[in-house]
């Protein structure tokens, strides 16, 4: 783990923050021991981003601003949703040297939008809670290392073969340094697209070159066509006035799209360019159906699913 931040450029005692949305892992730096340990050892602030608000997120921002940090460590939608704060009310003054991203996709429509509020380089990082830390982001922004000392990553298609660089596959992952239980061949439930590339830094560490989620998070159009989560956040980020988005698909035709609105949000516009878009890019037999949230609340792990399919995928067919 001290690897992977040391890639975004972090050293021993710098100041940085965590913007995490697991109540798990935010137990720890609860109460008056966990902050004062969090700033005398660590010398990190912990904010809880579990099921932001306008609120909390104004909330959050003020505290970055008093505590400065170098480095800013977040799920994608903690930090998606500060920049387009930070825009919206034109905030000033936090100004980390890298932001690490995780828990979710990094699209590059989010990557842009962070790095250009935030002003500073952002590093992707690919883990999960069996396994920890599977592959992280260097300086060089060539795709994700895998930590080919801790698990041995593959990427199959649905009998189980091997996947040809290029090619999209579901990841199983086998565990080196478990000896609780063993972990061979376990399925992630992800997504990634593999690369035999050499990365330019020299590590020699193979490469992914990213991810593209959770197999429930592709939509499949009426034609067959597969939609993963970031060809919908393409759509939603060129539009003003949207804090939170999500679509839902429960049959092949019917996507349901939620938005919760924000200032500058026009409805009959956002509604036609949307219809027009998914229709033209993803596939014309769509029936698109529109809800206005005031909040969208994440998974219990405090992640958010900006696209759920509950439709089974065939990856060797497509």
């Amino acid at each position: 783990m001290l690897r992977c931040y040391c890639m975004t450029g972090y050293q021993l005692g710098m100041r940085w923050a965590f913007l995490w949305g697991s109540d798990y892992d935010a137990s720890a730096h609860k109460g008056y021991w966990g902050s004062l340990k969090d700033r005398i050892i660590y010398n990190l602030v912990w904010i809880n981003t579990f099921d932001l608000t306008a609120e909390t997120l104004l909330r959050a921002l003020e505290q970055m601003a008093r505590w400065q940090p170098n480095i800013i460590v977040a799920y994608v939608s903690s930090a998606t949703l500060l920049a387009r704060l930070i825009r919206e009310k034109q905030i000033r003054g936090i100004n980390p040297k890298a932001i690490q991203t995780s828990a979710e996709v990094l699209s590059p429509d989010a990557r842009q939008l962070i790095e250009s509020t935030f002003g500073c380089p952002v590093f992707d990082r690919y883990g999960c809670r069996e396994m920890g830390n599977i592959a992280h982001e260097c300086e060089q922004h060539e795709g994700l290392h895998i930590l080919a000392e801790n698990n041995l990553v593959e990427l199959v298609d649905d009998n189980g073969g091997a996947v040809q660089p290029g090619g999209i596959g579901r990841v199983v992952v086998t565990n080196f340094n478990n000896y609780a239980m063993p972990f061979i061949r376990y399925e992630t439930g992800d997504l990634a697209e593999y690369s035999k590339q050499n990365c330019r830094c020299g590590r020699g560490l193979p490469l992914i070159n990213s991810i593209q989620g959770r197999v429930s998070d592709v939509i499949t159009s009426p034609s067959g066509k597969l939609l993963h989560g970031e060809f919908f956040s393409h759509l939603f980020y060129k539009i003003d006035g949207i804090r939170q988005f999500r679509v839902i698909q429960k049959s092949y035709k019917d996507l349901h799209v939620q938005i919760v609105p924000a200032q500058g949000f026009h409805e009959a516009q956002v509604f036609s360019y949307l219809r027009e878009a998914i229709s033209q890019y993803g596939d014309p037999e769509f029936q698109v159906q529109f809800e206005l949230q005031s909040h969208l609340p994440p998974a219990p792990s405090g992640k958010y699913r900006f696209t759920i399919s509950e439709l089974p995928i065939q990856l060797s067919e497509r």
